[in-house]
């Protein structure tokens, strides 16, 4: 069977120190041109494919950071707002229950599921831990999809509900109402 012929475009060619070379110009990550040089077009096609291939990734890695990135980057804000000790006790909670637990996943990557999971170990701490991880994890609602921000604040609900037994009818009776 024969093989398929790569359509390859013109390029342009330009003269550097006395040699011929094939140029194109393409747009990185940051918006900026690069040009590409190479001595045959099917090389320079290659070379612009694997550039185009890199500046792709790079973009996507731009716009979804790993959770762990984003929970650095949110941590660096907190510390604007909030009291030092209060900095100190949401960077070891977030630093040991979710960064541990889900910091190599992409933020668009995340799932309610995923979520879940990762309490499973930190409901078997205290209930006052548990409750301020879910805390944690409902700040973060916000750039997580909306769904699974719903379902963080019906988590917390429940865990608040089981947290203080003497208000769990009134609780549960709030959680049953829509968002």
């Amino acid at each position: 069977m024969a093989k398929r012929k790569r359509l390859i475009p013109e390029y342009n060619t330009v003269t550097l120190n006395g040699v011929e070379y094939y140029r194109t110009r393409i747009e990185d990550a940051d918006g900026k041109r690069v040009a590409l040089y190479a001595r045959t077009p099917e090389e320079l096609y290659d070379k612009e494919q694997e550039a185009l291939a890199q500046i792709g990734h790079a973009r996507f890695h731009r716009k979804s950071p790993t959770v762990a990135e984003y929970c650095e980057k949110w941590l660096l804000m907190q510390s604007v707002h909030v009291r030092q000790t209060t900095l100190t006790d949401y960077t070891s909670k977030v630093r040991r229950h979710i960064i541990k637990e889900l910091g190599e996943m992409r933020m668009a990557d995340v799932t309610l599921d995923d979520i879940q999971l990762a309490l499973v170990p930190v409901s078997k701490k205290s209930a006052s831990v548990y409750k301020s991880v879910v805390i944690l994890y409902s700040l973060f609602g916000k750039v997580f999809p909306v769904l699974i921000w719903k379902n963080l604040v019906n988590i917390y609900k429940f865990s608040y509900c089981l947290c203080n037994l003497s208000n769990c009818i009134s609780e549960t009776a709030f959680s049953n109402s829509p968002i």
